[in-house]
């Protein structure tokens, strides 16, 4: 048997999801939940709160640039949303279209739009 779960509940999960987002940043795959699994750490590195839109067709958007400053050295392959801002649970994640590069004390931003979040 095959079945979906409804438009109404898969918004209202959505919509908890966008409530309290806090992107963070990741050298590997994470594993959900597993707490920091695989994360970015040290120099100025923090987890950065996230408005997203208000969920429509199953799918929520990133309003504002995701932007982290002070990065120690490291190659970024994945983001990961949270519920918390330190701690907290992973609740999704994606590989980043392109490896990056960070050398120390360099930035990196995830521009507006440019995390979906999405259920089939």
């Amino acid at each position: 048997m095959e079945g979906s779960f409804s438009d109404d509940y898969v918004h209202e999960w959505l919509q908890q999801v966008s409530d309290a987002a806090y992107v963070s940043l990741h050298y590997d795959t994470p594993a959900l939940g597993s707490v920091g699994a695989n994360e970015i750490h040290g120099g100025g590195y923090a987890r950065t709160k996230v408005a997203f839109t208000q969920p429509a067709n199953r799918v929520i958007w990133s309003m504002e640039d995701a932007v982290f400053t002070g990065l120690t050295q490291n190659q970024i392959t994945h983001f990961g949303i949270w519920n918390q801002g330190i701690n907290g649970r992973l609740i999704c994640y994606g590989r980043l279209p392109t490896p990056a590069i960070i050398t120390t004390g360099q930035g990196y931003v995830i521009y507006e739009g440019e995390i979906a979040l999405s259920f089939g």
